[in-house]
């Protein structure tokens, strides 16, 4: 209300100043010259009017006159390094996968474990009945005797020069490949008992009791699952980037795993189907909470830069032209303002993108409300913090 008076008052000023003839203006330059300078005079003196005006406006209620100012955060830039990372998928593998057979053969009679079960090394697995090996025990026993009495005889008449050379060398020899034979089936006897070779867990029972496993065929399957891999298939054009005992970063979605590996193995041929090569790592799964075929991430780095500016993606702007723009912070007439600042920008990875051109070390730049303020609006920064550094400055 009083911002109106003011102005009907400067108006009535004016007014009351002008000449009765104001509308018919001077035919000779003289006459127009003195009117000039009659009316500046008259103009400075209804501006000085005016000052004065807002001069007492401004003691009564200072508020008439205070610039509407936006509340936001600020961001001080500094160098730093940038990384980018291609992300790829893979699984968790058992690092050892062992399948426990019977070296003889034979029936099931006593199965100890049941899939899911962990078990330690030299665990009883199962029993393998032998009986038809105890037959043939008993056989080549009986052949044995027989071949013993044929060569004491045979022996007594070579001494007496009875017989021939040839004679005794056969019962002999007869006697040397029983007791050999004899000797492997009673080291089969003692391969009754089959025992887990690792300790692991029994990821699946391939027999069950009673059934008969043939030799060399699996019983159980075990998985080691204290120590397991991640494996990914890595592009080709990727390999110079990679490199035996590296740092990766390794995520499990499911079990919000995320930790630091060195790369274990890389292979040494090209998949010529997909032009990828296989590149692992090891995890020491000591929880037990990780489990084989889940899946996994692996983070490898391809491009890494330093002393660089960078600035979070959220703040960079682009209009209708195509340009790039952040909100900046500037003092001017000691107000902050915010001020336009045009960028070119490089690669970016995640939630930063490089800034090449456009902004400078120590700048600042408007963090929360920069989609709210436009260029020359006067503002009121709350607090300050810098990209590398997430404390708070003072203003």
């Amino acid at each position: 209300m009083k911002k109106y008076i003011a102005i009907l008052l400067v108006v009535s000023i004016a007014v009351s100043c002008q000449a009765p003839d104001s509308g018919e203006l001077p035919e000779t330059v003289e006459e127009l010259k003195v009117l000039q300078r009659e009316t500046k005079s008259e103009i400075g003196d209804l501006e000085s009017k005016l000052d004065e005006i807002e001069s007492k406006m401004k003691e009564i209620d200072p508020s008439l006159f205070e610039k509407p100012k936006k509340l936001v955060t600020g961001l001080r830039l500094s160098t730093g390094s940038f990384e980018r990372f291609i992300e790829l998928q893979g699984s968790v593998e058992a690092d050892e996968t062992v399948y426990v057979s019977s070296e003889t053969g034979g029936r099931i009679v006593n199965l100890t474990v049941r899939e899911g079960e962990y078990v330690s090394k030299n665990k009883l697995i199962a029993k393998i009945d032998l009986e038809a090996l105890d037959k043939q025990v008993a056989e080549v026993e009986k052949s044995l005797e027989l071949a013993r009495q044929v060569y004491e005889r045979q022996d007594r008449l070579w001494k007496q020069n009875i017989g021939t050379e040839i004679q005794y060398l056969q019962a002999k020899n007869n006697v040397e490949r029983l007791e050999k034979s004899i000797e492997t089936l009673r080291h089969q006897q003692t391969k009754s008992n089959v025992y887990s070779p690792i300790s692991g867990e029994v990821a699946m029972v391939n027999k069950e009791l009673g059934e008969v496993a043939g030799p060399g065929e699996p019983i159980a399957t075990l998985l080691n699952t204290r120590k397991l891999k991640i494996a990914v298939s890595v592009p080709e054009n990727l390999l110079p980037k990679v490199n035996r005992g590296d740092k990766v970063t390794v995520k499990i979605p499911a079990l919000d795993y995320e930790r630091t590996h060195r790369i274990k193995r890389i292979g040494t041929q090209i998949d010529p189907a997909n032009r990828t090569i296989p590149v692992e790592v090891e995890i020491y799964n000591t929880s037990g909470k990780i489990k084989p075929n889940l899946l996994a991430t692996m983070l490898i780095k391809d491009l890494e830069s330093e002393n660089v500016i960078t600035v979070p993606t959220t703040l960079l702007q682009q209009e209708v032209s195509g340009k790039y723009f952040v909100f900046g912070i500037e003092k001017q007439d000691a107000e902050d303002v915010v001020v336009k600042k045009y960028v070119e920008v490089g690669e970016g990875y995640a939630d930063k993108i490089i800034v090449t051109q456009g902004l400078e070390p120590n700048d600042l730049i408007i963090n929360k409300g920069s989609r709210q303020v436009s260029d020359g609006e006067y503002l009121i920064v709350e607090s300050i913090a810098s990209l590398n550094e997430p404390q708070s400055e003072n203003k």
